[in-house]
């Protein structure tokens, strides 16, 4: 290996150590090697100044502010807590409580980011717990797996999802129509595996005259009404949005913008609750990928997994779990900005092989993080959520449920794409 090969890993294992310690924000993690990406690149000319722009992505950038701006409006007139809270008044069992909250979860995920979607479930699984005097960590558990469920089901579920939506131009319906099915059969399995072994027993069912007014929820009715009509509309529109001719892009930030003056909310307290160091993060690590790609090393990776799997359906069940496993351990968005170009060399290579392996990169980014207690953001944020109320014993509990669902959720998205895309059982 060159000289240059040589310092560009180094730089990048850098980054993935300084991420995976938390020694630094992940953001600061990516700029830092960006600079030293940018430095060394331009020292050895693996590529000229004016090219380091050409290695953003403006169109995946700008959606995914977009949504931000979006889903943070949608948080502070109430919609998603308006929902959960109508909901919990359907039941008053333990029981219902363990089939609500992870259903909640799951569909909160999937319009959101899993960490407001996680927090939102979460105060409710506290606030439910207490009346009913029972333990919140099995509801808590359950919640953060079904969070990760629902990371999957649409393109604006998770960034893992854009990034590789926009890279292999996947549709939104057509990513809906791939994805949705499998996490319903994932639901539906580890729903009743959760019901019959983790819903908690005992407790103080609360009486049937008790209700919550999901109102409480929502402080302006008006703004909340227009919001919600924007959403359904920018939905649709996604759905349609080549017929539109527009990008989703656009449209993602033409419906914040109509929602933010419409609502007259205050733009500024809009902006400061956006999650910019997570757009910071991608900027940076898109130029450490457009790096590693342009001396070679991605390349060089793609080679040597067709090399240790030589066999194409062998080598499509071992990226879905190779995927799955290295999420566990390392955040899904650098993994997936990192095995983008990696799957597109090895697509070049087996074209046969394209989208068991865009969908085995999807599933395993995504349905990973339920292994560890530290897989994903939502599982993180169940667990501050648990300390912070005096709570104790999640590592422990999570680690024999989070490992078990995991197996599960990689072993049926494995069968799933075998069935799908290789016996082309439907297309």
């Amino acid at each position: 290996m060159m000289t240059v090969e040589i310092i560009f890993t180094l730089i990048f294992l850098l980054i993935i150590l300084l991420i995976f310690t938390e020694a630094v924000h992940r953001s600061l993690a990516a700029i830092l090697g960006a600079l030293l990406i940018t430095v060394f690149g331009l020292l050895y000319g693996v590529f000229r100044y004016e090219e380091i722009l050409g290695f953003l992505d403006l169109h995946v950038t700008l959606f995914i502010l977009g949504l931000f701006i979006l889903f943070e409006v949608l948080r502070e007139v109430g919609l998603f807590r308006f929902i959960g809270i109508a909901l919990i008044n359907l039941t008053r069992s333990p029981t219902g409580y363990m089939i609500i909250f992870c259903i909640l979860s799951m569909l909160f995920a999937a319009f959101i980011e899993n960490i407001p979607a996680m927090l939102i479930v979460g105060s409710l699984i506290i606030t439910i717990s207490r009346e009913l005097e029972l333990d919140p960590t099995p509801y808590m558990i359950a919640s953060a797996i079904f969070t990760n469920i629902g990371g999957i089901i649409l393109l604006i579920s998770s960034i893992p999802n854009i990034l590789a939506g926009h890279a292999f131009n996947i549709t939104f319906t057509r990513f809906a129509e791939v994805s949705a099915p499998l996490a319903l059969i994932l639901a539906l399995v580890t729903l009743g595996l959760f019901v019959k072994y983790l819903t908690p027993e005992g407790g103080n069912p609360l009486p049937s005259e008790v209700r919550y007014d999901p109102w409480m929820a929502v402080k302006d009715r008006k703004s909340f009404e227009l919001s919600t009509i924007i959403f359904i509309a920018t939905i649709v529109a996604l759905a349609f949005h080549e017929r539109l001719m527009v990008g989703m892009e656009f449209i993602v930030l033409g419906s914040a913008i109509a929602m933010m003056v419409l609502t007259k909310m205050d733009v500024g307290e809009v902006f400061k609750r956006l999650d910019w160091p997570t757009l910071l993060f991608l900027t940076g690590f898109f130029i450490v990928v457009g790096g590693l790609d342009k001396v070679g090393l991605l390349k060089l990776i793609a080679n040597r997994i067709i090399s240790i799997c030589p066999d194409q359906i062998l080598l499509m069940m071992a990226f879905t779990w190779l995927t799955g496993f290295a999420s566990a351990l390392i955040d899904n968005i650098p993994l997936t900005m990192a095995f983008i170009p990696v799957t597109q060399v090895i697509i070049g290579q087996a074209k046969q092989l394209t989208q068991p392996l865009i969908w085995g990169l999807v599933f395993g980014a995504n349905l990973g993080g339920s292994f560890t207690p530290i897989g994903s953001p939502s599982n993180i944020v169940a667990l501050g959520i648990l300390e912070r109320n005096g709570c104790k014993g999640f590592f422990r509990k999570f680690f024999k449920v989070g490992a078990i669902a995991a197996l599960i959720h990689l072993a049926l998205a494995s069968l799933y794409i075998l069935l799908r895309f290789v016996f082309k059982l439907w297309p």
